[in-house]
């Protein structure tokens, strides 16, 4: 814009010199000519500065409140804390053993309520395990021990860095998970069930998105419900 309005000056200035009236005092032609040159210069920088703002506005990017997104996780808080030995459903003579990890899925949303870079939001995550149990000696299977994570976590997340096509970031989120665990036995013994509720978080001390101005794909590093390392799609609306 700001190279047009200096092309249009130098427009103006030839049109001038055909069109300058004659005058006794060069003096005032000078003044009258620059008084002419910049009402119109300025009358051209106000409407192209509302237009040059409305091109802007429009990528969908600076008027989107609302972010939408689905991600997928591994080596989140439910694996790491098997790792550690705290299996719900578990007593400490059992032997476990042919663990398969599903990892974690999120859904979240987050509205830009307050500043450009401050975002408030819910997320949602499920994620599922199963295992072989023993408590004999010899280690003979006795069972299946399965799993189903479910947490609710209100987050904040903040943003470093926004433009059109990529963008930087960190989120912080503290919840409650509660894991449903189902033992079922292969001698045809009743099934055993409950529920374990504990508190969880995430953090995600790095992300980067890359993609359109309304839809981008994500990936992120931390440590938590989600996984240490998460990836996903977004979609801001």
């Amino acid at each position: 814009m700001v190279y047009g309005i200096l092309r249009l000056q130098g427009n103006i200035s030839m049109l001038e010199a055909d069109k300058l009236p004659r005058c006794n005092h060069p003096q005032d032609a000078c003044h009258f000519v620059h008084m002419k040159k910049t009402l119109l210069i300025a009358i051209v920088a106000c409407c192209l500065l509302p237009a040059s703002h409305t091109v802007h506005a429009q990528n969908g990017y600076d008027n989107s409140y609302h972010e939408f997104g689905l991600t997928y996780g591994k080596m989140g808080n439910a694996k790491m804390t098997e790792l550690m030995g705290d299996v719900a459903g578990a007593s400490t003579d059992m032997t476990l053993t042919n663990e398969v990890y599903g990892g974690t899925y999120g859904v979240d949303y987050f509205h830009r309520a307050v500043e450009d870079w401050f975002c408030l939001g819910l997320m949602l995550c499920y994620g599922q395990s199963s295992m072989d149990f023993s408590t004999a000696d010899d280690g003979a299977v006795e069972g299946r021990l399965d799993h189903r994570y479910y947490s609710v976590m209100p987050a904040v997340k903040f943003d470093w860095l926004r433009t059109p096509i990529f963008g930087m970031y960190s989120r912080l989120a503290l919840g409650v998970d509660v894991r449903h665990w189902q033992k079922e036995y292969v001698d045809g013994r009743p099934s055993e069930e409950g529920l374990s509720p504990c508190f969880t978080f995430q953090v995600s001390l790095l992300g980067i998105e890359l993609g359109l101005p309304r839809l981008r794909l994500f990936a992120e590093g931390g440590l938590g419900e989600v996984g240490t390392l998460s990836g996903g799609l977004r979609f801001k609306f």
